[in-house]
């Protein structure tokens, strides 16, 4: 996908529904939701599959995806975050 298509590059359509931000990602509310308290964290840099991400890119996603996890799981309940394996295995089959 072109940068100039991409729904995560589009500032805009983030902006609303952003959480937090750093130099390397984005959390957003997903939107559409698949359940009640679905996320996004998305890097700052276009890509095209997960193998582009750098060490820095990987180090912040995950630290933000462990912040979201601690947080969602306390305002709804253990469980609610879905797993990192489920998000890289389209690239694994």
């Amino acid at each position: 996908m072109q940068k100039e298509n991409c729904p995560f590059c589009n500032k805009e359509n983030l902006m609303s529904r952003t959480i937090r931000e750093d130099e390397w990602c984005i959390s957003v509310i997903s939107s559409p939701w698949f359940r009640t308290g679905h996320c996004l964290v998305i890097p700052r840099r276009h890509l095209t599959t997960i193998d582009e991400l750098n060490g820095n890119e990987i180090g912040a996603i995950m630290k933000e995806l462990g912040r979201l996890a601690r947080h969602l799981d306390q305002g709804y309940g253990s469980g609610i975050m879905q797993k990192v394996p489920t998000i890289a295995s389209r690239e694994w089959r």
